[in-house]
């Protein structure tokens, strides 16, 4: 058979909702995210396994962000290495 038509499964760990912060109930910021995915990606790498964050979605959905943030708001990738830096080993 081809293997095109048969169907997909998909699966994520998390998805997140940050279109409008005054929707707290659902709003997911740069904290929370952190919270959820860099804590764990530290612990792993430090524990000496490779780690890996991948975002995927539409092109202007937010996956730059997400992963840089801004200079008063920063995403992941400055938020794991500041607390990397501040881990004494």
């Amino acid at each position: 058979g081809d293997s095109r038509t048969g169907a997909k499964d998909f699966t994520f760990d998390h998805s997140y909702w940050s279109m409008d912060s005054s929707q707290m109930e659902k709003y997911a910021s740069q904290q929370q995210v952190f919270k959820d995915l860099g804590l764990d990606v530290i612990k792993c790498a430090y524990e000496g396994y490779n780690a890996c964050i991948f975002a995927y979605g539409q092109t202007g959905s937010g996956k730059t962000y997400t992963m840089m943030g801004r200079p008063v708001n920063s995403g992941l990738i400055p938020r794991i290495c500041e607390v990397s830096v501040c881990i004494k080993l």
